[in-house]
């Protein structure tokens, strides 16, 4: 169980520094891209937007998983749900990121820990259910 609670955490804890990213002012965040490789006008205020609620949804998926993460065995199927949920994501980030040719470093960790951190809490979650 407490290996379960601790993956729990580092996904709450990685989610809600969407949060903190809200906080950024856009033009630096665009410089970053840039930086990567990736082309982004300073001045498209849709894709600052998108980006903006993106952050915003994110921080709210980090407090799903915090609340997960108190007692993971008390919500039942919502934390397979999570686990299978990363693993898509995951798995999406990967595929976008080919697809759409991005550097590897802006999808890379993304799709690993996404996929890896989904299968650590299903097994954890299997795991914690037979010690129940």
């Amino acid at each position: 169980m407490k290996g379960l609670k601790i993956v729990l955490w580092i996904c709450a804890i990685a989610f809600l520094l969407s949060f903190v990213a809200l906080l950024i002012p856009w033009r630096f965040m665009a410089q970053w891209m840039s930086g990567m490789g990736i082309d982004v006008l300073t001045s498209a205020p849709v894709k600052a937007y998108v980006v903006r609620v993106m952050l915003a949804g994110s921080g709210l998926i980090g407090i799903f998983f915090a609340v997960l993460a108190t007692d993971p065995l008390r919500y039942g199927p919502m934390v397979p749900l999570a686990g299978w949920g990363l693993i898509f994501i995951g798995l999406i980030c990967l595929a976008s990121g080919l697809r759409y040719e991005l550097p590897a470093i802006m999808f890379a960790f993304d799709a690993a820990s996404g996929v890896v951190l989904g299968i650590l809490i299903l097994l954890l979650r299997a795991k914690a259910a037979g010690e129940r």
